[in-house]
């Protein structure tokens, strides 16, 4: 087994124990509610490639259709994005009736390899409540950044999916 992937199991198994403690209502967001998730999948047009992608967040709910918090991009555990993330929330019912899709917009730095600069993802999301504290999730984020990924100049697009979790 390599090491990103022992790296990978622990942070999975981390987060599992975190989910499987916490008490708060992943299904229906209140105003003042945190929540944190966690997703794994792939990450496009990087200096690398198309490679590995975790992305961790938390969010802070204003009303139950708004929040903001932070987004970790890590892709290729060499390639790092931190932005803030506004959400916008809403019910979609279909499949589960508590089930729900967000809007995302944010912008932050990125780092990798020997170059840094700004990011702004861009994205939309499906949450599918398994339970009343965990939901499985979907996202879809595109990443307008200037890094330089062999491409050339000018702002540069990285396309991303991930599923996972948000408790």
């Amino acid at each position: 087994m390599s090491q990103r992937t022992v790296f990978l199991l622990v942070i999975l198994f981390w987060c599992w124990g975190t989910i499987s403690e916490n008490e708060a209502q992943a299904v229906e967001p209140t105003a003042g509610m945190w929540t944190a998730g966690a997703g794994v999948g792939i990450l496009g047009a990087t200096p690398d490639g198309t490679v590995f992608a975790l992305n961790l967040n938390a969010e802070r709910f204003f009303n139950s259709s708004l929040s903001l918090g932070p987004l970790v991009q890590i892709a290729d555990f060499t390639q790092i994005a931190v932005s803030a993330q506004f959400k916008y929330w809403l019910d979609v019912r279909l499949p589960n009736p508590d089930a729900k899709m967000n809007f995302q917009a944010g912008g932050g730095f990125i780092h990798a390899e020997d170059d840094s600069s700004y990011v702004v993802p861009l994205g939309i999301g499906v949450d599918l409540p398994l339970n009343r504290t965990v939901a499985l999730t979907m996202t879809l984020l595109l990443n307008f950044t200037g890094l330089d990924a062999g491409l050339g100049s000018g702002v540069h697009l990285m396309p991303g999916i991930t599923v996972g979790v948000r408790f």
